[in-house]
């Protein structure tokens, strides 16, 4: 009889067999919980990260908004299409922003403004979040007074007097003498200098305000009003609104009342009579050095010029413009004469370069030079801006100052990639 045996080996094998099994499935489990573990963690991770952008974004937003009105960002955007880019800003949580800024209006008031402003986390592996918005800004009220984008001169014996005749300049306030008269209040947001000491029209000393706060200075481009215009002067020719077809070329010889002087690009008029009177668009710079109008019958005339303007002699002018505006000059502005008792100007001037006030001219209205650079293939005539002589600028007016209202225009919009 036979027994047939089991060996000892093939239990064995089968053991062996079941433990690697088990193994097995342990490193499978294990494996998998170890990835959902490190997945839940790079998840919880990527959340704090995307907060973090988010956060950055938005903070880049209101610090953009609450910096507007001293870092004035509207100035460096004067035209539809201008652009800027701010940053990268760090900001408290390690992350950090750029944005981009973008002038949108057609010259509108209020002006427009596309802001998108991107935050970033700290190791930047987790994307970026994008806020897209539209601001929108406008000058609360046009400044009444005197008002200087940047240093300011006052020497001889200026008048500047009238209910709300204030003075402000976005610089330094240089007063070397004890002959200034002005009634109204006077600020720097740099520091006085000078041992002169300002009075009102009652012989009482007006400490200037050193340190204030820059005032928000409204910018006019001229062509902004040559929509207006009953003339307009470009490449020496002078051109009638009512008949373009009459047009004359002033290169040579008077025409309209201007001639041009192609080297400078400069027109200057020469009719005394007042014949070409009205709103006028010059595509260059603009000299007056007769005596157009009187005391009793002034010139209405606006001057709407892409260079400088310069007027001398003793004209008699009004603002022929409907808004007001008597003089625009996108480059230098110089006024001077000596027009004796009367005023002979009468509107709103502005400069968007150097000013100077000079002799003894009379003016009736807001004064405001804005400190820019010279435009391109303007002619420069001042390195400073200054009053002096005795002049006596005037403005009875109901209230002053100026400015900046900014406010979201439209929902805000997120984008994540």
């Amino acid at each position: 009889m036979f027994k047939i045996l089991k060996s000892a080996g093939n239990r064995e094998g089968f053991a062996l067999l079941a433990i690697l099994i088990v193994m097995i499935l342990i490193t499978v489990l294990g494996t998998a919980a170890l990835n959902t573990a490190s997945d839940q963690q790079m998840a919880g991770r990527a959340v704090r990260e995307s907060a973090k952008t988010f956060y950055a974004a938005q903070a880049g937003l209101h610090q953009i908004v609450a910096d507007w009105p001293t870092a004035r960002y509207d100035t460096l955007m004067q035209t539809t299409g201008d652009s800027l880019m701010l940053g990268p800003v760090s900001v408290e949580n390690g992350s950090s922003y750029t944005a981009v800024l973008r002038r949108v209006d057609g010259y509108s008031d209020p002006m427009l403004y596309s802001v998108v402003v991107r935050g970033r986390s700290p190791g930047g592996s987790y994307g970026q979040k994008m806020l897209r918005t539209m601001l929108r800004m406008s000058v609360e009220s046009t400044p009444e007074g005197v008002f200087f984008g940047a240093d300011l001169d006052i020497s001889g014996a200026p008048t500047i007097t009238g209910s709300c005749a204030d003075v402000h300049t976005n610089g330094d306030l240089s007063v070397p003498s004890d002959d200034v008269i002005i009634d109204g209040a006077v600020s720097a947001s740099g520091s006085k200098q000078g041992d002169g000491v300002i009075h009102d029209s009652g012989g009482n000393p007006v400490d200037p305000e050193e340190g204030a706060a820059p005032q928000v200075i409204p910018y006019y481009d001229p062509l902004d009003y040559c929509g207006e215009a009953d003339y307009t002067m470009r490449n020496g020719w002078v051109i009638p609104a009512a008949s373009p077809g009459d047009s004359a070329d002033a290169g040579n010889n008077e025409e309209l009342g201007w001639v041009w002087d192609s080297g400078d690009n400069v027109y200057e008029y020469k009719d005394d009579t007042g014949t070409y009177s009205g709103t006028m668009c010059a595509y260059g710079g603009v000299k007056i050095g007769n005596s157009p109008g009187s005391s009793g019958s002034p010139m209405p005339l606006t001057i709407l010029a892409q260079g400088h303007v310069e007027i001398s002699g003793d004209p008699f002018i009004d603002a022929d413009h409907s808004g007001g505006v008597l003089i625009i000059a996108e480059g230098d502005l110089k006024l001077s004469g000596s027009p004796g008792l009367s005023e002979n100007f009468d509107g709103l001037v502005f400069g968007g370069a150097q000013c100077q006030i000079s002799g003894n001219p009379q003016i009736r209205g807001t004064f405001i030079c804005y400190g820019n650079s010279d435009p391109p293939g303007a002619k420069d005539v001042l390195s400073e801006s200054s009053i002096n002589g005795s002049p006596e600028i005037t403005f009875d007016c109901a209230g002053g100052g100026g400015g900046i209202s900014l406010e979201p225009f439209s929902g805000r919009a997120w984008s994540q990639f």
